[in-house]
């Protein structure tokens, strides 16, 4: 075989290595952050003029909305689930019933709302502000996560029971939740 023959084989050996390289590469190299496919992108969106958030859920999931009327000071609650029969994803706002914890600290909101500090299980944050994570034993153990509008008024998004198999989009709808611009 020729000098010249036998270079041309090892550029094609070597362009097929090269190629081949490139193509694992891009395959299976860690993609960054802005790359990454966003799963709630076809969700669907609950706007809350009167608390001023939104937040996406599932668009084969529905919601129902729930004022609640007390003496002493009304709240409100929105269910999320696959079905009207079963909703275990639920936002509670402004459940301050006794006037007693918008104006405490989140931390010692949520102390005198669980009685339990024990139960805390993480500290996060929902749309950049500190929310704080329980875990709340009962007959459906529940997951809930407490946190303060700028004004102080304590929200509280829960799923129940904890482990239940939508845990995972449970984090995502939390992941969705925003304050509007007021």
């Amino acid at each position: 075989m020729s000098q010249r023959a036998f270079s041309r084989i090892w550029i094609l050996i070597i362009a097929a290595v090269i190629i081949a390289g490139g193509v694992l590469i891009w395959q299976y190299w860690p993609r960054t952050a802005g790359q990454e496919q966003d799963e709630t992108t076809d969700w669907q969106t609950y706007r809350n003029e009167e608390y001023n958030y939104e937040v996406k859920y599932p668009s084969d999931w529905v919601f129902e909305y729930t004022p609640v009327v007390q003496e002493k000071k009304p709240y409100s609650v929105v269910w999320f689930g696959p079905s009207t029969s079963f909703l275990p994803v639920s936002i509670f706002t402004d459940f301050d019933v006794f006037g007693l914890i918008n104006d405490l600290s989140l931390s010692d909101a949520v102390k005198l709302m669980i009685g339990d500090v024990s139960l805390i299980e993480n500290y996060l944050e929902v749309d950049n502000v500190s929310a704080i994570e329980v875990r709340e034993p009962g007959i459906e153990e529940s997951t809930s996560v407490f946190f303060q509008n700028q004004d102080g008024l304590l929200f509280r998004i829960s799923l129940t029971p904890a482990d239940y198999e939508h845990s995972d989009t449970f984090n995502q709808i939390l992941s969705t939740f925003r304050f509007l611009e007021e």
